[in-house]
């Protein structure tokens, strides 16, 4: 029985499966549940990215990806026109559902990304902290 209220933002890369093998399913979705609550936390990343079909510029600019065991999804870290954002996927119901997507700061990245041990690194990037 699927879900009626899921939006398709886009497909996985092969730059991100050729790391995550047999994890996911290409196609991306989002539920309406979990839109709303992102439309409520971190209002314009919706309009610009879930409602105008823009989701696909984020994966495409992945830049870093970590599994965390606690929530049993994959947190990405995406840089797009200056601003970091990240995104968690899960495969879930056999399809890539996203679970989060909120800015974040270069602080934050190194608590989170840069110490992880099974960081993935995708592309290079320096991030200084004031």
């Amino acid at each position: 029985m699927g879900s009626n209220g899921k939006i398709y933002l886009g497909y996985i890369t092969s730059s991100i499966s050729h790391f995550i093998r047999n994890t996911f399913q290409k196609d991306v979705f989002i539920t309406s549940l979990t839109a709303k609550k992102i439309k409520k936390k971190h209002p314009p990343l919706d309009k610009e990215f879930i409602y105008n079909h823009n989701f696909q510029i984020i994966i495409d600019n992945t830049i870093m990806i970590y599994f965390d065991e606690k929530d049993m999804a994959y947190n990405c870290l995406s840089k797009v026109d200056d601003n970091l954002l990240i995104y968690g996927i899960i495969s879930k119901n056999n399809r890539t559902e996203v679970t989060t997507l909120f800015k974040t700061n270069p602080s934050q990245i190194k608590k989170k990304f840069l110490k992880n041990e099974k960081l993935i690194v995708l592309k290079k990037e320096e991030f200084t902290t004031n």
